[in-house]
Parts: C-alpha cells; sequence; structure tokens
C-alpha cells in the first residue's frame, strides 16, 4: 500500500494549554509528550487562555535554543479558541521545542501564547 496516501489512524492527540509567556521565564515546564512507537503523525491543540481578536495568526516552532525550525502564515482560530497542528514525528526528533503563536495587530506581530513541548 502506498502509506503517503493512506489515512493514518490511532493518530495521537495532545491538548496543551500555554506557558505563561508573559514572564519570559526560560524555565518553563514543557508538557513530555510520550508518542507510541507507530505513530509518526501526532496533532497538537494549542489552546488561548483568553479570547483574542487579532486580525491574523502565524505559528513558529523554535528550537530549545530558540532557533526557528518552521513557521506557518495562515493558522486560523477555530470556533473553540484554540489552534490544531498535526506534526510528523519524522521531522521533530525527541527533544525539547517551543510553539509560539504571534497575532497580527495594525501591521505589527505580537506574541500571544507560548508552549513548550518535550518530545520523549
Amino acid at each position: 500500500t502506498n502509506r503517503g496516501i493512506a489515512p493514518d489512524v490511532n493518530v495521537p492527540i495532545i491538548d496543551l494549554s500555554p506557558q505563561d509567556a508573559g514572564r519570559g521565564e526560560q524555565n518553563q515546564q514543557a508538557t513530555t509528550i510520550q508518542l507510541p512507537p507507530d505513530a509518526d503523525l501526532f496533532t497538537l491543540i494549542l489552546n488561548l487562555s483568553r479570547e483574542d481578536a487579532s486580525q491574523s495568526y502565524s505559528l513558529e516552532i523554535t528550537d530549545r535554543t530558540n532557533h526557528p525550525i518552521w513557521t506557518s502564515r495562515n493558522l486560523r482560530k477555530s470556533q473553540y479558541n484554540n489552534f490544531s497542528v498535526a506534526l510528523r514525528r519524522r521531522s521533530f526528533p525527541p527533544g525539547e521545542y517551543r510553539l509560539k503563536i504571534y497575532g497580527m495587530r495594525d501591521g505589527r506581530r505580537e506574541l500571544i501564547e507560548e508552549y513548550a513541548i518535550r518530545l520523549a
């Protein structure tokens, strides 16, 4: 079978709550994510801590040294005040990552939420 187009079943879905991004602390407690051995795709639900009405959103994923790995400009907020992103394990080796949601307000990019994860 062609795995590239086959449906993925039993995809882990992880609900994340934001870190306290306003404090700017580097020692945030990362959420440890233990993926099943056969899982390649996993989905993160990024919950907002409050309502936000930015014109548009972007997502940046950085490694633990804050080096950007991946950015998406066309992030859309769901009616449940959260965002979803599906990642492939082969693109994200075990380690710590930060997910940062930015909102565009009056042409300025503002950090809205930050999530720290550790892939085991």
